[in-house]
């Protein structure tokens, strides 16, 4: 298996797998008496010290890319330092010439001895430590064609490479797939490594977000990106993620992202745009419902499937809800004029005639005590009766004609 095509971590994974793979087959060989100890137990286990030796060299080699990059990042910050402390020294003395001060013996000594200790310390850092780094970790540089090093002390870029891997001592190896022509350093699975602003963390490129701010551009690794972006969709007051106060647009990142993390925030653009959003009655769930699953003014939870009313946000209910304005409207009306609602249907009934003691249409299986006598009755004076000229109950005492 080429493992110079994988990225660290892959690598990695991928021969931990092997190793596991190979103690089975061992274990398998050791169990059973009848295979002997021959060349299949000891390929394995040259195979096994192989993989071995393998995985000691990929967790080495990320290790100097880690801290060869850090070490570049901190010569950078303090070469900075030293440029700042050098401009603020000959703006001080070009302040004091123009002011008409003269710069004396006294102020002039005692730059010229800062000056100098900056320069002993820039040229100690670079002796002592930075040399150190770079004895210890030679076995995992190689030094290509004006790509060294000591160039990015110049001020180029820290090209960090990793040692081809070593054929084990017994072991015949095929010819190496680097050509002469190919003198550039690689990288396992990647051109780059880039230091996540958030965790500090150096990552590989294609799995960071780079975004341009002002006054420097900001990365963020594929970790710090879900984390912040799920931090965004439980926190509306960090809605929508930004970096510097910008928002982080999300085309960018959907390559980065899962699919349901996606959803999950189109799902809240859609509920923070939604004026008086509804969200499930039922308190295990309390999910947003979309306005597409409204219908009739309830709507249907995709989750649970429990119905909401959208007016009241409590349980779906029968007949008019009290929260509605328009019924609000309608009973407001009702008590000025008079109405009353039916006790069956719910529904409004204007009284155009009779008495105001109508109350309901008594049936004679519900009343057998009763006498059922076939009279004609008027409507304003019968106490119950379905309809002009039908059979009507009149208890005693009750007028009829």
């Amino acid at each position: 298996m080429d493992f110079a095509s994988m990225d660290p971590q892959t690598a990695k994974v991928a021969i931990q797998l092997q190793l596991a793979d190979i103690a089975e087959l061992l274990d398998s060989l050791y169990n059973d008496n009848e295979i002997s100890e021959g060349d299949e137990r000891t390929s394995l286990q040259t195979l096994q010290s192989e993989l071995t030796h393998q995985l000691a060299l990929l967790e080495g080699q990320v290790l100097v890319v880690k801290i060869l990059k850090d070490e570049y990042n901190e010569r950078v910050a303090f070469k900075k330092l030293l440029d700042d402390e050098r401009q603020a020294i000959t703006d001080h003395q070009l302040a004091m010439r123009l002011a008409g001060m003269p710069v004396g013996p006294a102020d002039t000594a005692f730059s010229a001895d800062y000056e100098a200790q900056l320069r002993e310390a820039e040229e100690n850092d670079q002796d002592e430590q930075w040399e150190m780094a770079k004895d210890l970790y030679a076995s995992a540089v190689e030094t290509a064609e004006g790509d060294t090093i000591q160039g990015a002390l110049e001020g180029g870029p820290v090209q960090p490479a990793v040692a081809d891997r070593a054929p084990l001592h017994g072991v015949r190896t095929g010819p190496s797939k680097q050509t002469k022509g190919d003198a550039r350093p690689k990288i396992l699975g990647s051109d780059a490594f880039i230091k996540c602003n958030a965790c500090m963390e150096i990552v590989p490129t294609k799995n960071a977000l780079r975004l341009q701010c002002a006054p420097e551009p900001h990365t963020y690794c594929r970790t710090c990106l879900l984390d912040l972006f799920t931090s965004a969709i439980t926190n509306p007051t960090l809605f929508p993620p930004r970096c510097c106060k910008v928002a982080i647009p999300l085309d960018t990142c959907r390559a980065t992202l899962p699919r349901e993390l996606i959803k999950e925030f189109d799902l809240k653009v859609e509920e923070l745009a939604t004026p008086n959003p509804t969200y499930c009655a039922n308190a295990d769930c309390s999910k947003f419902v979309q306005p597409k699953d409204i219908t009739s003014g309830v709507g249907n939870c995709v989750f649970c499937k429990k119905k909401t009313c959208v007016q009241c946000k409590s349980q779906e209910h029968s007949g008019l809800c009290p929260s509605d304005p328009h019924v609000q409207l309608l009973m407001d009306a009702a008590k000025r004029s008079k109405w009353q609602q039916c006790t069956r249907c719910s529904n409004m009934v204007e009284l155009a005639q009779g008495c105001f003691h109508m109350t309901y249409v008594f049936t004679s299986n519900e009343h057998s005590g009763l006498t059922t006598t076939a009279v004609d009755a008027a409507i304003n004076f019968a106490t119950s009766v379905a309809y002009s000229g039908s059979v009507a109950i009149a208890p005693s005492g009750t007028k009829t004609i």
